[in-house]
């Protein structure tokens, strides 16, 4: 599964972790990269194009060690028909268990 990804990084707040995330690459033997290992994506919106059936998820990417905001990222991707069916078989199971207990108080 492939996916496009939509990245907009804030210059400002990657300046001002940069030497952390590079001393955490250099721990890791990986002397060329920034490590940034707890990010959190604070999600602004989840959208299923029910058109061509792709799903995006996009917000703002938040440095837990420093709470700064990294940027935004959004990513594009089509589910594969096994995470589709995966999902499904969830949520039947979900709604079953509510329908018992809807069925229960009744």
């Amino acid at each position: 599964m492939k996916a496009g990804i939509y990245l907009n990084l804030d210059g400002e707040a990657i300046e001002k972790t940069k030497n952390q995330a590079k001393k955490r690459a250099l721990e890791d033997g990986n002397e060329k990269c920034m490590k940034y290992p707890n990010i959190t994506l604070a999600i602004d919106c989840i959208e299923f194009d029910e058109k061509d059936g792709n799903l995006t998820i996009c917000g703002d990417m938040i440095d837990d060690s420093s709470e700064k905001n990294l940027g935004y990222v959004s990513v594009d991707f089509f589910p594969d028909l096994d995470l589709v069916i995966s999902l499904i078989q969830h949520y039947m199971k979900k709604l079953g268990k509510l329908k018992t207990v809807l069925e229960a108080t009744k």
